[in-house]
């Protein structure tokens, strides 16, 4: 018997519905001991990559979920202290131990802080299929040279870390496979690494990749992956500048400051 097509694309619809939740990723976002504190170290912790910025990347659909670790209540309320709450989400009183989830269906930046506590602030970054891994760079020259990149892949990037001994980025990789197609696209600036790329697989060199470059970004894709892979690290010609802007401008006025000084020893001598 045959079905109505009505029926056909109601049936189709909803198991797109349903493949789609079964794709959603959950992050945790942990509210540590302490955060009430406007002194305290940080006031949330991604429980995926232990990120304490407050800034999370995630595709449209996904789920976070905050949970108060502290002693004291908190709420996680959308928008920021300077502003009225903008309702899209609200947890009310978390007291300790409680925790509050929200899906996030549209794309944009939500950003998020305690009405009880208003210096805690973060932020939710909703994209339509691209991750961002936030600050790449801080680890490397005078850490104020960082870039926040893109990345598609079917887990979650937690990390980078940059050596610039060896111009390379190391990516560590976690989660659960969420497909079988287990490619990984980098979007990757040139002015955070650039020149003809190689990559290594937990360790391993690969040829199995390819580099494009246009308008400053070259996108890496990487194709020798599989659900066990745990880093993946891109050498390149050069890595972040080992100076940035702020430490060429200190270092600048440090030599006008010795020069200047020395002038002026140079002519007290001469007055003597």
């Amino acid at each position: 018997m045959k079905l109505p097509m009505i029926t056909i694309l109601a049936v189709a619809i909803i198991g797109i519905g349903l493949i789609h939740s079964a794709y959603a990723e959950t992050y945790q976002v942990n509210i540590p001991t302490g955060a009430s504190d406007p002194l305290a170290p940080f006031s949330w912790q991604n429980v995926k990559n232990a990120d304490v910025s407050g800034k999370i990347s995630i595709v449209k659909g996904d789920i976070v979920l905050w949970k108060n670790g502290d002693t004291t209540r908190h709420t996680v309320t959308s928008g920021t202290q300077n502003t009225i709450s903008d309702k899209k989400f609200d947890s009310g009183i978390l007291a300790a131990g409680k925790s509050f989830s929200t899906k996030f269906t549209e794309i944009g930046e939500f950003p998020f802080h305690c009405t009880i506590h208003p210096w805690m602030e973060g932020s939710i970054l909703v994209t339509s299929g691209y991750r961002v891994l936030f600050d790449v760079g801080s680890d490397a020259g005078d850490g104020m040279t960082v870039f926040d990149i893109e990345y598609d892949f079917n887990r979650i990037i937690s990390k980078s870390k940059v050596n610039e001994d060896t111009n390379s980025i190391t990516f560590e990789l976690l989660g659960h496979s969420k497909t079988d197609d287990h490619t990984l696209t980098l979007w990757l600036p040139i002015d955070l690494i650039s020149g003809d790329l190689a990559v290594i697989v937990d360790g391993k060199p690969t040829t199995e990749y390819s580099q494009t470059s246009v308008n400053g970004i070259t996108k890496l894709v990487v194709n020798s992956l599989n659900q066990d892979s745990q880093t993946v690290a891109v050498i390149g010609t050069k890595v972040v500048p080992e100076f940035g802007t702020i430490a060429i401008m200190i270092a600048v006025i440090s030599i006008a400051s010795i020069v200047l000084i020395t002038k002026n020893r140079l002519a007290l001598s001469y007055n003597v």
